[in-house]
């Protein structure tokens, strides 16, 4: 009982009470009391991000934009599965599954019962089942996804994939609803191994009544289908669902309510989304919920948004990659103590695709060429400052791969039981000093060499078709079939100022010299991702993007396009067929056992060292974010989570200030980046993000309260058994002094001395207030409170925490 009032209280000061004050002594610029220049509605909080989204917040169906990402983690929640960062490993959500049971049926198929838990709710109040699940799985498979614009979710894993996507059949073999509360996949034996095993079943519920009005989810020994409210009509069609998902404004590609996450959608608008709390959602694993009523996500200017932070436009800049506004959000921190920030690794990788269609760049030679033209270190320098690091293969900073091959994380250990019974912990084989990237292919910056390359390829020729000279001629040509054919190329970006400066200085103009045409297409970034996916042809040689990668490392999807294309007479440095061979590599990686992470990172390293050879993208950078935030947002834990629509959910809104020490690392931060044009690993690594700070053990349940606190408690005193909510009454006003009484459920000895403390509740904060109290003869607890005590209390409702000895 003890154990889980403990608990409890500690839930309660978290979500509704406590605002964590650091400690320390005060700033110069941020002494206690100091009013801050900027005030905030702590029943609203904006999000600037400078990735502008996309509006498909509904699965990655239609598009994998960054910004579209956070918010489908803010409207869709209870997912069966979720990373375990501790033990890099997946693992089923407690909050969602109450059991899983797996096994091998006689055929070698894998068998997958999941139980879900009963108290499971979207934002209407209509229950959650195991039938929402298998909807939210037909749905992302159906073969109607590609007819509306998307891209059906590649289930193959699953027995009866192949049929059910091309809509040979309704039904999906390898889906099973045993009643509400149970689900069951059935994996075919073909599919295993899987290193990500777990991660098949990343699946979100969504409300069919939203999303296919008319229509129901049924079990068949075939498997489970989608049907009419009579199982012989089938009202499940493409005109159906273009008009609930793709209807602007009101579909739930851009409006998906109701949902299951955290907060509902209310409106977006192309520019800004604006959300308020799932009244429904039970919580996180950590009994977390929203306390923050109300957010606003809207695009951020890298020019101005540091500006616009400091006058309170934005309470958090989430993601912020441009070295310029970095320095300045370092400089506002150190200067004004009324803001802070978190760093931490990006999982993901800047880089250059060549499109397979391209015929430019199907040969290695071109692009080996290409790659020498790239002055990639004054390009990092220019964009990302020494907040990134320059890239040579398809990795991302914050990736346990990279950072285990990098030499940042220590090699897996494993236990071993010996006969005594003793264990130790052993490294997983004397291979490990050989996992590193020395073997990756790199290009230093160098236009002769580029030059050469060319010359060898066949662009040897002018315009009059008589041999090139550099610095007289300005594009090279080469005779084909049809006639000489100039080497013109057309790159797309993403069209901003910040982008255009450094593509054009550090690669473009270098291509020019080396004599070849470039011309840079600004367009949008959901164009270009349509493009990158292969659902629309665009005339592009090459695309200027960045990926994000999940916690699946699944390259393979991104090279299954290409390698569609292959034909037979191809060469094998073209486009198609090195997609293929990539494809075929991330297939094997995928195919390892679960637990064989040794043999997982040989595949991991293999696939980086033929990616960096063959070419077929050209890596530039990964680097760190910074999310710059007023001080009064707490609990803000983003290096611990995905996004920072995850981070948010223990966020909260409180009175806070900055201490001396965290001051000087803020000082120190800015003063050794401010004026630095040298890209330096060592800071850009350094553990600079917020850090949960582990409680005090000595302080047993009062871990959770200020230490000011805890040092009004004698530490012997660390039992607390209950709380309540109390008010007394308003009478009490103003009078010098009063003996109050009150009773717990714990009945307490007669003479013991018992702490109280009293959880003022204020606008922006909690005040605490600490007395000394004793127990009568009937159990109750009797506490002599003073005329500024009283004044505080009375008329007010209040938590009361009662601690006794150990």
């Amino acid at each position: 009982m003890k154990k889980w009032l403990g608990i409890l209280l500690a839930c309660i000061l978290v979500l509704n009470l406590f605002s964590a004050l650091a400690e320390g002594t005060d700033s110069p610029e941020n002494t206690e009391g100091q009013d801050y220049r900027v005030s905030y509605d702590y029943n609203d909080l904006t999000i600037g991000n400078p990735t502008q989204m996309n509006g498909q917040f509904f699965t990655a169906l239609w598009g994998s934009n960054t910004s579209d990402i956070d918010v489908r983690q803010l409207t869709a929640g209870y997912n069966l599965i979720r990373w375990d960062g501790d033990k890099s490993v997946f693992r089923f959500d407690h909050t969602v599954v109450s059991g899983a049971t797996i096994g091998d049926d006689r055929e070698g198929n894998r068998r997958y019962l999941i139980s879900l838990y009963k108290d499971l709710y979207y934002s209407d109040g209509t229950r959650i089942s195991a039938w929402d699940y298998a909807f939210s799985v037909l749905l992302q498979a159906s073969p109607l996804i590609e007819k509306l614009g998307g891209i059906h979710s590649d289930l193959s894993y699953l027995e009866g994939y192949e049929d059910y996507a091309a809509g040979r059949t309704n039904t999906l073999k390898g889906l099973r609803v045993i009643n509400d509360n149970q689900i069951v996949f059935v994996v075919k034996k073909e599919a295993l191994p899987y290193f990500y095993e777990l991660s098949r079943f990343s699946f979100n519920p969504y409300p069919i009544s939203a999303i296919a009005p008319g229509c129901k989810v049924y079990d068949s020994e075939e498997g489970a289908y989608i049907a009419g409210e009579n199982p012989e009509e089938n009202p499940f069609t493409e005109e159906l669902l273009r008009e609930t998902i793709l209807t602007p404004e009101t579909g739930y590609l851009v409006h998906p309510a109701p949902g299951s996450g955290p907060y509902t959608i209310l409106s977006f608008d192309g520019k800004t989304a604006r959300f308020e709390v799932n009244p429904w959602y039970k919580g996180d694993e950590d009994g977390s919920k929203p306390r923050i009523k109300n957010l606003t996500y809207t695009l951020a200017h890298n020019e101005d948004m540091v500006e616009e932070l400091s006058k309170g436009t934005y309470a958090l800049l989430n993601k912020v990659t441009l070295a310029d506004a970095i320095r300045q959000g370092l400089e506002l921190c150190a200067t004004t103590g009324e803001f802070t920030r978190a760093v931490y690794p990006r999982t993901g990788l800047t880089y250059f695709y060549f499109l397979p269609g391209s015929d430019a760049a199907q040969s290695g030679k071109l692009r080996r060429a290409l790659a020498s033209c790239l002055n990639k270190t004054e390009f990092v320098r220019r964009y990302v400052g020494y907040f990134g690091l320059e890239a040579d293969g398809l990795y991302g900073l914050g990736q346990w791969m990279y950072q285990l091959a990098s030499g940042q994380m220590p090699y897996p250990e494993e236990e071993t039981k010996h006969r005594n019974g003793t264990q130790t912990t052993a490294h997983k084989g004397a291979g490990w000093e050989d996992i590193n990237l020395d073997g990756l292919t790199r290009y230093p910056f160098d236009i002769e060499q580029a030059a050469a390359l060319l010359s060898e390829d066949g662009w040897n020729l002018n315009e009059q078709g008589e041999a090139f000279v550099p610095g007289t001629d300005n594009i090279r040509y080469r005779q084909t079939e049809e006639g000489l054919k100039p080497l013109e190329l057309t790159i797309a970006y993403t069209g901003t100022a910040e982008v255009e400066q450094p593509l054009k200085e550090y690669f473009v103009d270098n291509l020019e010299k080396a004599g070849i045409k470039a011309n840079l297409v600004p367009t949008s970034l959901s164009r270009i991702e349509e493009v990158f996916g292969g659902s629309i042809d665009e005339d592009y040689d090459l695309l200027y993007l960045g990926n994000n990668f999940s916690f699946v490392f699944n390259p393979a999807m991104i090279f299954s396009n290409g390698a569609s294309r292959k034909q037979d007479n191809d060469a094998p440095d073209s486009i198609p067929a090195v997609h293929e061979e990539l494809r075929d590599l991330a297939l094997e990686m995928d195919r390892t056992e679960p637990n064989d992470m040794f043999g997982y990172m040989k595949k991991w390293v293999a696939f980086q060292e033929r990616l960096s050879e063959t070419l077929p993208i050209l890596p530039v950078y990964i680097n760190v974010y910074f999310d710059f935030s007023t001080v009064e947002l707490q609990n803000y834990w983003i290096a611990d989570h995905t996004t920072w629509a995850s981070a948010m959910i223990a966020a909260r809104m409180s009175r806070g200030k900055i201490t001396s020490e965290e001051m000087a690392e803020l000082l120190e931060d800015y003063n050794r980046m401010k004026d630095s044009d040298t890209i330096g690993e060592a800071i850009l690594l350094r553990s600079a993000h917020q850090e949960k700070t582990a409680p005090d053990a000595s302080a047993g349940a009062l871990a959770g309260f200020p230490k000011d606190i805890q040092d009004q408690i004698p530490a012997e005193y660390r039992t607390v058994n209950e709380f309540i909510t109390a008010t007394i009454s308003d009478d009490y006003r103003n009078v010098k002094s009063a003996e109050i009484q009150f009773g717990f459920e714990t009945k307490y000895t007669a003479g013991e001395t018992v702490y109280l403390i009293f959880g003022i509740i204020g606008e922006k904060e909690t005040e605490w207030i600490v007395s000394k109290a004793g127990v009568l003869e009937n159990g109750s607890v009797s506490v002599e409170l003073q005329k500024d005590q009283l004044d505080k209390l009375a008329g007010k409702p209040f938590a009361l925490v009662a601690v006794s000895k150990q």
